[in-house]
């Protein structure tokens, strides 16, 4: 009997499983053939997106590389035509991009589609194009203040950088040299890219689009020179430290006396005689001799301004002290001596014009001295070009305006503020200009020393002021301030890096409001004021403060520490800044030489090292010390085996003292890489223009 109440199963047989598993595969093979396919695809579609991009980078880089390279003398749709065709030849080499249509915007008329290679051109389509624009990477001050063409977001963050194209349909624009270009390229209409199993999807053809944008990145550069009186005090001994005898200052202030014309530059002093009823010199004025001999004139002829005249009168060396008659030589002919003694006609007279800041137009008349030795060598005591560092310092600024010239890349500009007490002389003052222009062919002329001849030694004197005055001091803060002015107000600030080179001694006593004081609370005040400015105007606008340490008055600085990433070493300013930490500098208080002793006594040195430094370190600037190479044998000796072994043998953290190459303390005296000075300065400047001009940025 057949119990109504158990449940009953159907009964499937073998077959039917079987069936079901295979319907189960199949759908499964069809999404596994769909998601192999669709790899496929896409990587074939990823490879063809990743060669066009290539080929969109490849060409905007050689467009701008063509543009920027043609001469600044051709107008810019003659430059603007060469970069087109050589991008078109570059593109014409890719056969997957088949030759895309390249045109400049708004300009199809005159510029032409590509040819297609087969007698016809290109048809209009959006095969696609080089179009030249300019490229912001700056943030603006304030995006209310000053709106740019990359928008700011509701919270007034900057939205750039960003691509502006230019239209030269625009009058308005049609001046505007253009610093970026864009390639944007695309597949040709005819011939898309056909998939392989996408097709099923509806997808048979896909069009492939890339673009890349190539910027010049030019270089605005202030170059700061400190001509203040240490400036020519390495050949140039200062009467404070030195006394009348040995001291011969580099220029004198003419106090009632003036130049004989414009261009005829004979010291005025130069042929007087002892005058009737002349003093005798104070006690010590003349060593042994005891009789004024060649005067230079009573005070009311040949004065001085700033002391008195026999004091200087004796600065300029008496050079027959010991052999009568007792005469302070007039003529130095062949006579060679140390570089600090220098003789009455190896000075000229200057006129010079100048305006300092809003005050009003001065006319002041200056013995320089312009000897140069006929010692060639070096390491001779009688060698000298010019006064030093100064001589350097303007060597240094001529080889920056020689590099900027050879890179040749579009915006960029070098200006210069030669300071002293004041930063405000105009005639001191370079604007930013490009190589070519007046003002930076005058700051080229007047910096050659090697080639200097009488008209650029006027052109330096008496047009630019560019020598130290009698008792000049230091303003750091002033420079600084107009060079921040300088680059801040450039039209083109946008669209540039900046960046200031600071060549000086880093002793400074003076404030931006002009006030100085000649202690150390003074020097202390007027550090305080460039940090401050460095802090709140270089940092915030992307300026960069490359410092040239380089005056004897700084003194060695430098410690000898042995490297903490390699014990067989010494540590160099790379391993300290990249780990972070300063390079081991001796601090002001350091030591117990003073200010004081310092500006008087050539054995003493003051230690502002330390504080500038950390200043180029605050804006990732770079710190360059120009020391004296260690001569033997009248050449500049490598110093880097033996320091390392001298670092080797020393404890980590502590400084090594190695004589001769370092003082007492520890402090490295000569170059460790055994450089003349001026290969020093050369290799700074290398590092400052080092960046890539043209990158790409999109």
């Amino acid at each position: 009997m057949k119990n109504r109440y158990l449940p009953t199963f159907p009964i499937r047989t073998v077959s039917e499983d079987r069936g079901a598993v295979l319907i189960y595969l199949a759908v499964i093979l069809v999404v596994l053939i769909g998601f192999v396919g669709m790899g496929i695809d896409s990587s074939v579609l990823g490879a063809s997106e990743s060669q066009q991009r290539h080929t969109a980078e490849y060409l905007a880089l050689t467009a701008l590389r063509t543009f920027s390279g043609r001469p600044a003398t051709e107008d810019i749709y003659t430059r603007l035509f060469a970069a087109r065709d050589h991008a078109q030849q570059v593109a014409g080499a890719n056969i997957m991009l088949a030759e895309p249509f390249l045109y400049l915007p708004a300009q199809p008329e005159e510029l032409g589609p590509l040819d297609d290679g087969g007698g016809g051109t290109v048809p209009d389509g959006p095969n696609g194009r080089i179009a030249p624009g300019l490229w912001y990477f700056v943030p603006p001050a304030s995006c209310a203040l000053e709106p740019t063409p990359c928008p700011c977001d509701t919270s007034g963050n900057w939205a750039g950088p960003c691509f502006r194209e230019l239209d030269f349909d625009d009058p308005a624009q049609q001046t505007i040299v253009p610093n970026a270009f864009r390639a944007e390229l695309h597949l040709r209409p005819e011939s898309p890219l056909r998939t392989f199993f996408m097709r099923v999807l509806g997808a048979e053809f896909v069009s492939v689009a890339s673009s890349a944008t190539a910027a010049t990145v030019p270089t605005h550069g202030v170059l700061l020179t400190d001509l203040s009186r240490s400036s020519a005090g390495q050949n140039h001994r200062h009467y404070e430290a030195w006394g009348a005898e040995e001291s011969s200052e580099y220029a004198f202030q003419l106090k009632n006396k003036t130049c004989l014309g414009p261009s005829d530059h004979t010291n005025p002093c130069q042929t007087l005689t002892l005058w009737p009823g002349a003093p005798p010199p104070p006690a010590g004025h003349y060593i042994s001799c005891g009789a004024v001999g060649d005067a230079l004139g009573p005070p009311t002829d040949c004065e001085f301004m700033g002391k008195t005249f026999l004091d200087l009168y004796t600065a300029i060396y008496n050079s027959h002290c010991n052999s009568p008659p007792p005469l302070i030589r007039r003529t130095r002919g062949a006579t060679t001596t140390p570089i600090h003694r220098h003789f009455k006609d190896d000075y000229a007279c200057y006129t010079v014009n100048y305006q300092d800041g809003n005050e009003s137009p001065v006319t002041e008349h200056y013995l320089i001295d312009t000897y140069r030795s006929v010692v060639t060598d070096i390491f001779d005591p009688a060698y000298t070009i010019g006064p030093e560092p100064l001589s350097t310092m303007l060597y240094g600024m001529h080889y920056a305006l020689d590099r900027v010239t050879q890179r040749n890349v579009i915006g960029d500009m070098i200006g210069a503020v030669g300071f002293d007490q004041s930063a405000w002389i105009r005639s001191r003052k370079f604007p930013l200009s490009r190589p070519g222009l007046p003002d930076y062919e005058s700051l080229k002329r007047i910096t050659d020393v090697d080639n200097q001849t009488p008209q650029t030694l006027e052109e330096r004197f008496q047009t630019h002021l560019f020598f130290p005055r009698v008792d000049a001091l230091g303003n750091i803060p002033g420079a600084l301030t107009e060079a921040v002015n300088m680059l801040l107000t450039a039209s083109d600030r946008d669209l540039s890096q900046k960046f200031v080179v600071l060549i000086t001694d880093g002793i400074s006593f003076c404030q931006n409001d002009a006030s100085c004081d000649l202690s150390a609370t003074g020097f202390q005040n007027s550090f305080n004021e460039a940090a401050s400015i460095v802090q709140n105007q270089f940092v915030p606008n992307g300026i960069k403060l490359h410092v040239v340490f380089i005056g004897r008055t700084g003194g060695p600085h430098t410690l000898l520490v042995q490297s903490s990433n390699d014990p067989t070493e010494c540590m160099e300013e790379g391993e300290a800044r990249f780990g972070s930490q300063p390079i081991p500098l001796v601090d002001v208080n350091a030591y117990t030489d003073t200010l004081p002793e310092a500006l008087t006594d050539e054995t003493k040195y003051f230690f502002p090292a330390n504080q500038y430094y950390n200043l180029a370190r605050m804006t990732d600037g770079i710190w360059g010390p120009v020391r004296p190479c260690f001569p033997v044998s009248g050449t500049c000796t490598d110093l880097t085996i033996t320091l390392n072994s001298a670092c080797e043998a020393g404890s980590p953290g502590t400084s090594v003292t190695l004589l001769p190459y370092t003082d007492n303390y520890g402090r490295l005296q000569y170059d460790p890489l055994g450089r003349h000075p001026r290969e020093q300065f050369e290799e700074y400047i290398e590092q400052v223009l080092s960046n890539e001009p043209y990158v790409l940025v999109q």
